[in-house]
């Protein structure tokens, strides 16, 4: 009796564990169909430099849709700044995508100088299903996504 249990609690996981890589590949697929559909796309650019601060930042956002429907938002920050004499440059971008009024997918990327760092946040019907790499601030930082992809779909209307 306990090799049964044990056997059905190894098939449940395996279940489990395939239908979580199942959701990844179909985001990862919705993803790659947006970013290669064609859809209209729209730029703007901010620009908040702070020469008092010796910091300069410019901002460009791309909202891509199917017309009616948000499907992907760009945010991407250059940020130039002096502090004792030596200039940095930084760059980050937050990249939402978004399928049938919901937030599914974002792709956090940063430079600073030659530090690279790359994470990916997963979603499924509003909650966080998984993100890459996970972190001590995983949890906080995936909620804020969260809000932050659905306060677009709320303001931005198509």
């Amino acid at each position: 009796m306990r090799k049964i249990f044990l056997s059905a609690f190894v098939l449940l996981s395996l279940g489990l564990h395939a239908q979580d890589i199942e959701s990844f590949l179909r985001i990862d697929s919705i993803t790659r169909a947006i970013d290669n559909a064609g859809y209209r796309i729209e730029h703007d650019t901010i620009r908040n430099d702070q020469p008092e601060l010796k910091l300069f930042m410019i901002t460009y956002l791309t909202m891509i849709s199917n017309g009616h429907e948000l499907k992907k938002y760009v945010n991407n920050v250059h940020i130039t700044r002096t502090e004792n004499g030596e200039t940095q440059q930084m760059e980050t971008t937050n990249i939402f995508y978004f399928d049938e009024g919901n937030l599914i997918k974002v792709e956090d990327l940063a430079t600073n100088g030659d530090k690279n760092f790359q994470a990916h946040w997963y979603y499924e019907k509003n909650k966080p299903l998984y993100e890459t790499p996970p972190t001590e601030e995983s949890a906080e930082r995936s909620a804020m996504l969260l809000k932050i992809g659905q306060t677009l779909l709320a303001k931005i209307h198509l």
